[in-house]
């Protein structure tokens, strides 16, 4: 089991005053912008650089679908949670360990590889996880985050997981509500993976509020099911999950809380058939406040245009709608709070 601790530092959320942390810059180098975060969880893989190479490959060919390790930081104060990719110094997604994943190595097209631009063609990466902590990777129930084996870097996407951890790359199924971004498609001079999932607490089966203490599963793929000899990576190994338990959020300060940009936890909630959702604008701004069911549709869109600095309010009438999870979002420009809702009838 590895444990990660994530100390905090001054957002609001809800009835739970949590601290805002230090966030990593996106640079494209994994080990320097993670390293020395407090609480860095960092996962190495523990067959080190096991990833098949083909006879006829230059003698310390490394791929760039063997990972090295993978760093998570989560914070609790924006609930981001924060990954970023190591792949043995190679750019990840370069097949064949050239230092370039756009073009071929001679042996690479001797055995019919091809090292598809931008994670392209059937390339994947994934992190699957057991949010409900049953030490299994169910289907139809849990999420995946990452790039699928049908489409390439601007697909980047969070998902149900549908399928087998044994092809993640083909297992993303309806799309979720929770964006997820990144710096830029690995490449030279920045050869890492770097991702953010916001909304983290919102994905289908975690049941715990920022500044909470959680635990998960993850299993992480890297890889490409082109038959060319290169063996893709799983870590801690296919289908196998690292369990992570993480602390509660440091409290802060009241008087130190912003009054900006926030969306509080509605009330009632549970509810039924109606709740209040109380939010606030820094200044203002256009702005958006909708509700989507957990599998990321829209239901409902109680505001869409320019909103006043301050304070606001929006009812919610589920008249109609089943009993079930619902996540309220709130997003104005780069800036987005989302909340879990209960209806239940």
């Amino acid at each position: 089991m590895t444990i990660g601790t994530f100390l905090n530092a001054g957002l609001a959320l809800g009835t739970l005053a949590v601290a805002l942390q230090a966030q990593p810059v996106f640079t494209g180098d994994a080990d320097a912008d993670f390293m020395g975060l407090p609480g860095l969880l960092t996962i190495n893989d523990p067959n080190g650089n096991d990833v098949g190479i083909p006879n006829g490959a230059p003698a310390g060919t490394i791929s760039g679908w063997d990972i090295n390790r993978i760093h998570m930081y989560y914070d609790h104060g924006s609930d981001i949670m924060y990954v970023g990719l190591n792949c043995f110094g190679q750019v990840c997604g370069d097949a064949d360990g050239d230092g370039d994943g756009d073009t071929e190595a001679q042996w690479f097209l001797d055995n019919l590889g091809v090292d598809h631009p931008d994670y392209g063609g059937t390339e994947f990466f994934s992190l699957i996880f057991d949010s409900n902590t049953n030490g299994t990777l169910d289907s139809g129930v849990e999420p995946i985050i990452g790039i699928p084996g049908n489409g390439n870097f601007n697909n980047l996407q969070a998902a149900v997981f549908t399928g087998t951890p044994f092809a993640p790359g083909f297992a993303f199924g309806a799309p979720l509500a929770n964006m997820v971004t990144a710096f830029a498609s690995p490449h030279p001079g920045a050869t890492d993976l770097e991702l953010a999932i916001h909304d983290f607490s919102t994905l289908p089966g975690f049941s715990f509020m920022p500044g909470e203490a959680f635990a998960f599963g993850v299993n992480v793929a890297n890889g490409s099911i082109d038959d060319d000899g290169v063996g893709e990576d799983f870590v801690p190994g296919a289908g196998a999950i690292t369990t992570i338990e993480l602390p509660p959020g440091e409290s802060a300060d009241a008087s130190d809380l912003p009054t900006g940009f926030r969306l509080e936890h509605n009330v009632p909630n549970p509810f039924n058939p109606s709740t209040l959702l109380s939010f606030s604008m820094e200044e203002t701004a256009f702005a958006t406040l909708a509700v989507y069911d957990m599998r990321g549709a829209l239901v409902r869109t109680l505001h869409s245009g320019l909103l006043q600095g301050g304070e606001h309010t929006r009812l919610f009438d589920a008249a109609g709608l089943a009993s079930g999870v619902y996540i309220a979002r709130l997003s104005s420009g780069e800036q987005s709070r989302s909340i879990r809702m209960t209806l239940v009838k």
